[in-house]
């Protein structure tokens, strides 16, 4: 699904996921004089039911000019000039080469015979349920699009019966022999197309059963669904009221909501909390920028607005006055103390404008490393015309307490920075083995997460992307960084944008939550060994039917059990909030820090624990995945393990505080040593007196 935002356009309607194509291949057409007419076609291939745009070079285009591909009219039609045209191929043409023609408004016509190859629209999005145990007969459901009669479908290049329901449903009977282990399922369509959903499946044998407890779904009690909202992307967890209870605020294109955790359900504040919503609005990310034990909120939009907290719900703006930029605009924001003094900077991702970094002086900003992201200066280079920072987020990937920095942009190399020391952020793609971007196909890098995955002690990086997938890379000792997806021996969703990590099993093993925005919600539970498997029908998360089209997803414990309960948010269906419970003998810790020295949430501090030869590491964030904000608790699950051996938290700047023999099943607070760094913001400018009133004229 492509934003509006992300071309810089503003709408008075309430958005619809079928508005805008999903990729965008501008046409250009030129010629050097003559008549009308067409001269050649780039891409001269395109996917049937995938939207694109198509590249003509040619002659005499006018004003109100139409296209055609196949005999099919385009629904988008710009007509640059006389040399260019912009028009997006209809849905659902028929495989095989298709004629082009364009119309003028004065009646002349002109067309091209096979000047498009149109490949089959066959796509195999997912398989549901992900697993069946072996020996048992079973039927699953295959979803996608370009489903036909007659096709077939073959699991590890076994044939299965299959009953084609729709063109986007299908139902396939297993294969008997079957063998346990990861499935490859490919279908094969009469027309020559196939499409492959690779080890997307698993036949478990009798010591592989999954064995999770179903979540609950209790949005209506908690009255979390937001089913007033136009369209609900965007989720942040933070104690706004400092009740010690987890609030949400959720966000809209049109506004933000705050619901206040409280006894048996949440209340919605908003209409008392003073924040008003931007014209268009993506997230919300809180933080404490002033170190008053209050989470302030960053609205990002267009335009970005900052608010603070002033307690009980209740929030001022206060973006000029701390010296943001006036009406900037925002698409991602991530909060980090990169250079260590005890206050939270603030880098700001923009769609189509550069990036900025705003260091906190102490309530006031400034921007810093101005020129530095170089991000409009590679987009110009490559022609690259939507250059948006999607998501942002810092980690301390080589454990000297100065978080790096990650921005992932659309359409070029996502960039990481090295941080030497809070003195300068350097760019590092090549020597940390990140590769975005092959022969110009680059990531999305939609959502982007620090998380140690393998329990090894340094922060890996997770990165959805859409469209183009989803990757895992692994921290190689804060040196440099592995690209492992392939052996995780799972494909992460076919379109996810938004990451979320947490143990909802208290197993000692951060599980992955993955907004999907074309296929819902799913859920890997991480096996230990290095690999994941798909558990979302074991929990009950609601079938894409309910939850079609996910913007974000957080793992928060809403009830304070121990156990990580799951809130999506829904886009074009309500928002939910799955309920979890505690898994008998397995236990877990959680830690809230308080800073002194440091900031007041511990933002960036890395808190690692040892329990016997296991040893979990995590990093306090805000700010991560996609259009989400986890909460600053960190949760830790510990499998059966009841005490903590050693408990080390290294704060912002690498100074480390330890605790032994720390007992599980509990919320721990944790303390810096030191002195607290007051911060005071600017006055709020003054309102000028009114004018006396006229004396009122003498009575005659």
């Amino acid at each position: 699904m492509l934003n509006p935002a992300i071309t810089g356009l503003t709408r008075s309607k309430p958005m619809n996921r079928h508005s805008f194509p999903a990729a965008l291949i501008i046409i250009l057409l030129s010629s050097c004089g003559g008549g009308l007419r067409i001269e050649s076609v780039t891409p001269q291939e395109a996917k049937s039911g995938i939207p694109a745009m198509i590249d003509i070079k040619g002659n005499g285009f006018q004003p109100g000019a139409t296209v055609k591909i196949a005999g099919v009219a385009s629904a988008q039609v710009v007509v640059v000039g006389p040399k260019q045209l912009v028009a997006l191929l209809p849905r659902d043409l028929p495989a095989g080469p298709a004629t082009l023609e364009v119309t003028n408004p004065d009646g002349t016509r002109v067309e091209k015979a096979g000047a498009l190859s149109v490949l089959s629209g066959l796509n195999l999005a997912g398989v549901d349920p992900a697993s069946v145990n072996q020996g048992e007969p079973a039927q699953v459901q295959l979803s996608g699009t370009g489903f036909v009669s007659g096709m077939q479908a073959l699991f590890n290049d076994l044939p299965a019966t299959v009953e084609v329901k729709s063109d986007r449903l299908a139902v396939a009977t297993l294969p008997a022999e079957l063998p346990a282990g990861l499935v490859t399922i490919r279908l094969e369509s009469p027309d020559g197309g196939q499409a492959e959903l690779l080890s997307g499946f698993q036949v478990l044998g009798d010591n592989q059963a999954i064995k999770v407890k179903p979540l609950r779904d209790e949005t209506i009690a908690l009255g979390v669904d937001a089913t007033t909202m136009t369209s609900r992307s965007g989720v942040a967890v933070a104690d706004f009221n400092a009740d010690g209870r987890f609030d949400l605020a959720i966000t809209d294109p049109y506004e933000v909501r705050i619901l206040l955790n409280g006894p048996g359900s949440f209340k919605d504040v908003t209409a008392d909390s003073g924040i008003k919503a931007p014209g268009i609005t993506y997230g919300a990310f809180p933080a404490d920028f002033d170190n008053d034990g209050l989470a302030d909120l960053m609205v990002t939009g267009q335009p970005g607005k900052l608010f603070h907290n002033l307690g009980d719900g209740r929030f001022e703006e206060v973006t000029a006055r701390v010296g943001l930029p006036a009406d900037f605009i925002c698409w991602s924001a991530a909060w980090g103390d990169f250079d260590a003094d005890g206050l939270l900077d603030l880098y700001i991702g923009a769609p189509g404008t550069e990036d900025m970094l705003m260091r906190n002086l102490g309530g006031r900003f400034e921007q810093v490393f101005e020129g530095r992201w170089q991000k409009m200066e590679t987009a110009t280079k490559i022609n690259n015309r939507q250059p948006s920072t999607f998501s942002v987020a810092f980690g301390d990937v080589n454990n000297d307490g100065y978080p790096e920095l990650m921005a992932g942009v659309r359409g070029q190399d996502s960039r990481f920075y090295l941080n030497r020391k809070g003195k300068d952020l350097v760019f590092s793609n090549e020597p940390f083995g990140f590769k975005f971007g092959l022969n110009n196909a680059y990531k999305i890098n939609w959502g982007l997460s620090f998380v140690d995955f393998d329990n090894d002690g340094w922060l890996d990086l997770f990165s959805a992307s859409g469209p183009t997938g989803a990757d895992l890379y692994r921290n190689i000792g804060g040196q440099s960084f592995a690209n492992v997806t392939a052996g995780m021996g799972i494909r992460f969703a076919n379109s996810p944008i938004c990451p979320a990590w947490g143990d909802f099993d208290n197993d000692g093993w951060s599980d992955l939550a993955l907004a999907d925005n074309e296929n819902g919600v799913f859920v890997y539970r991480n096996r230990g060994d290095g690999s994941f498997e798909e558990v979302q029908q074991e929990l009950a998360v609601p079938d894409p039917n309910l939850l079609m089209t996910p913007m974000a997803v957080v793992w928060f414990d809403y009830n304070r059990d121990g156990a990580l309960d799951l809130y999506c948010a829904g886009f074009a269906q309500p928002n939910r909030l799955l309920v979890n419970s505690p898994y008998p003998d397995h236990h877990y810790l959680q830690v809230r820090l308080e800073g002194t020295r440091s900031n007041r949430d511990g933002i960036g501090a890395v808190v690692s624990l040892e329990v016997g030869d296991w040893k979990f590491t995590q990093q306090v964030a805000a700010g991560s995945g996609y259009l989400m904000s986890p909460p600053p608790v960190l949760h830790f699950g510990l499998g059966p393990a009841t005490v903590i051996d050693k408990l080390t938290v290294r704060w912002p700047g690498g100074t480390t505080q330890s605790l032994e023999q720390v007992p599980a099943d509990q919320l721990l607070k944790i303390t810096e040593p030191g002195e607290r760094k007051k911060v005071t913001l600017p006055p709020a400018p003054t309102t000028p007196a009114a004018a006396p009133a006229a004396p009122a004229p003498p009575p005659k």
